[in-house]
């Protein structure tokens, strides 16, 4: 269902963009201030620079904002696999006390077992 609502999304936004792109052929003169010169581009070419240089500045902040959450995660997945790790050699030396307590009791019973006369 999500899926199906993300591409019907993804379809309105490109039949928007191409609306848009066949609306607004007409030339616009560019300018960048510091810059001496001009540069003539569609003004779809201008709207769509901005949406997608937008974009690319929101996904940047974004991905800076959340450096702390992602080093707090990989912080907390070391201390989950070293408590992981203590709890596997705490369960391994219970087996190996077990087996020793199993491997005693057999030897006991052998020692104990009466033998029978030949």
């Amino acid at each position: 269902m999500i899926k199906l609502l993300r591409l019907l999304l993804a379809l309105v936004g490109v039949i928007v963009i191409v609306v848009l792109a066949v609306d607004n052929r007409a030339p616009v003169q560019v300018a960048f201030w510091p810059l001496p010169f001009d540069i003539e581009v569609p003004l779809y070419g201008v709207l769509l620079f901005g949406l997608i240089l937008g974009a690319l500045l929101g996904g940047v902040a974004m991905w800076l904002s959340s450096l702390s959450d992602r080093r707090e995660v990989r912080a907390l997945r070391r201390r989950v696999r070293a408590v992981e790790y203590q709890e596997k050699l705490q369960r391994e030396r219970k087996e190996q006390e077990i087996l020793e307590q199993a491997r005693r009791k057999t030897q006991a019973i052998a020692i104990a077992a009466p033998r029978s006369a030949a």
